[in-house]
């Protein structure tokens, strides 16, 4: 009967509770009720494929009726059950959403998924609550008539996105989508802010956590990896969501399980390197690692339970010191190149070698490097025991080939080739560059530092272009973070000071975005609210998962 069912499932043909041989089947069964409840929960799974409301409630509620009949211990069909009464309440839900907004969901179901992450730690139950609103939900939501504070113009700006996002081809098109979008940022950014919080966040203040982590987006699509959800202004507040002190400091991560597997990644890591173990870093909270944890918690005065907590990860953090200064690779063009190009910190007045060198950093600085200039002195420094804790480069971006390369050099890309002596750095050079790391120390935190140019609608696209070479970076997995900035003019100085004095002084890299941003304006919108200044400072992009990341100290002597 059930290989029966699932062959009409095939061919489109419902199967009810009156189809033939159901009636006879079930009775059969009577006696039977874990093969009624399977029965019943693989109907239930049929009729949400089809998106058949009363049907998947009606053989939902038979197969809750026989697995509480069958009693004993939770099975399989307990779970799939469980996955069917929550589709069953989002076809509900969409069931009372506008025809418009259901349009716009199923555009975007299949190619967008932006979702705040969960502030739940591996084996620790969550500081506050969690956000588990999906893009889907949020939509529907946004687009319903009694949430929407920002007027009609709105429904105009979320088709843009979407456009951006589905009918602009790969390849070329890329830079048309992202000149589009800048030059819409340039028009109005507060627009374009207020559809992306929306898009975010539900308009219900209940629904926000509470700083600890913070705020982290999971953007599953490569094109939405460009958008500035920076500057995301929060819906009910009009405020912007990155600055709100409800919110917490905003990330970007690849998904939840990816931070919680990068927080258990770290933690093993530290015990090695602590001698407890030698565990494989593989992020999972096995027993090895539990062992190695009640090690470490019984010789430190701690109740030896194997339990990963807040508290317990900071305090690994805070053991692991180094011997020397932590590095930074300053990869930039030379002051005279910089003067000649008009465009680098030389322009500005920021000396970042002797900033970084006066708040403790050791500095190794690469000037007009070719790609295989740079990986020669990275391989160098390491083999030499000198691992890099930061990489800095600080340069211009350019199309190369289709896409987005960090670039060093001053010229036109036609010009430096015909000279011989172009070499644009693609996502894929920086990721075999960063290949040479060790596996067995945190990997290296990459700073993206990109020049300014002239004119605000510029900017702006030097902006969305840095946030797609960022994303796609982070995305292959060598570094701990990247942390997209730069697009400074004269005020420079004062971003860099805090960005650099941040990191010197043992603060989280989501505290040091937080730093950061709070140059840029008040919470509150204001008129005066210049888009130069919030591109520089507001638009400052993390991604990573582990924001409560630290760089390492070094070790006093005598210790």
């Amino acid at each position: 009967m059930r290989r029966w069912a699932r062959a009409l499932d095939r061919v489109d043909r419902p199967v009810t509770d009156e189809s033939p041989g159901v009636p006879r089947y079930l009775e059969a069964c009577a006696e039977l009720p874990r093969l009624r409840g399977a029965f019943a929960v693989e109907r239930a799974e049929a009729a949400v494929k089809r998106e058949d409301r009363l049907a998947a409630t009606r053989w939902m509620d038979r197969a809750v009726d026989a697995l509480a009949q069958a009693g004993g211990q939770e099975t399989l069909w307990h779970i799939r059950l469980e996955f069917v009464k929550g589709e069953v309440g989002r076809i509900n839900e969409s069931a009372n959403a506008r025809a418009q907004a259901l349009a716009i969901v199923s555009r975007l179901h299949s190619t967008i998924h932006v979702s705040p992450l969960s502030s739940r730690f591996a084996g620790a139950e969550p500081e506050a609550p969690a956000m588990h609103t999906v893009l889907a939900r949020a939509v529907i939501d946004a687009l319903r008539q009694q949430v929407r504070p920002w007027g009609p113009d709105a429904q105009s700006v979320v088709d843009m996105l979407i456009r951006l996002v589905e009918e602009i081809p790969t390849g070329l098109a890329d830079q048309d989508a992202s000149e589009e979008l800048a030059n819409r940022l340039d028009q109005n950014w507060r627009l374009i802010a207020r559809a992306l919080g929306q898009l975010i966040l539900q308009a219900r203040p209940a629904s926000l956590p509470y700083p600890a982590l913070g705020l982290g987006l999971e953007v599953r699509h490569r094109r939405w990896s460009m958008m500035p959800w920076e500057l995301a202004y929060r819906p009910d507040t009009d405020r912007l969501l990155s600055l709100d002190s409800v919110v917490g400091p905003l990330y970007r991560a690849l998904s939840a399980k990816a931070v919680r597997s990068g927080e258990v990644s770290f933690v093993q890591l530290a015990l090695n390197r602590l001698n407890y173990a030698k565990l494989l870093l593989d992020g999972e909270l096995g027993p090895m690692t539990r062992r190695a944890l009640a090690a470490y918690q019984k010789d430190h005065g701690l109740e030896p339970s194997g339990q990963l907590t807040i508290g317990l990860r900071s305090r690994l953090q805070s053991a692991l010191t180094t011997e020397h200064k932590p590095l930074v690779v300053l990869v930039r063009q030379s002051p005279g190149r910089q003067l000649m190009s008009h465009r680098g910190h030389a322009n500005t007045g920021v000396d970042l070698s002797r900033l970084y060198r006066r708040y403790g950093f050791e500095v190794e600085v690469v000037e007009n490097p070719t790609l295989h200039g740079l990986s020669g002195v990275v391989r160098s420094l390491i083999s030499g025991g000198r691992v890099p804790s930061l990489l800095h480069l600080s340069g211009g971006l350019r199309e190369s080939n289709g896409t987005v390369a960090f670039s060093f050099l001053s010229g036109s890309g036609e010009e430096e080739s015909y000279r011989g002596y172009s070499d644009d750095i693609p996502v894929s050079s920086m990721d075999g560059l960063l290949s040479t790391f060790p596996n067995d120390q945190v990997a290296p935190i990459v700073v993206l530092d990109v020049d300014r140019p002239r004119g605000t609608a510029e900017t702006a696209l030097h902006l969305l272009q840095r946030n797609a070479f960022a994303g796609e970076l982070f995305s292959l997995g060598r570094c701990a973070a990247v942390l997209g900035t730069g697009l400074v003019g004269r005020e420079g100085t004062q971003l860099y000071e805090h960005l650099v004095r941040s990191l010197a002084d043992g603060s989280s890299l989501s505290e040091v975005i937080t730093n950061v941003r709070r140059l840029g304006s008040a919470p509150g919108p204001r008129d005066d609210l210049d888009l130069g200044r919030v591109l520089s400072f507001v638009g400052i992009a993390l991604f990573t998962n582990l924001p409560w990341l630290r760089l390492p100290r070094r070790r006093e002597r005598g210790a």
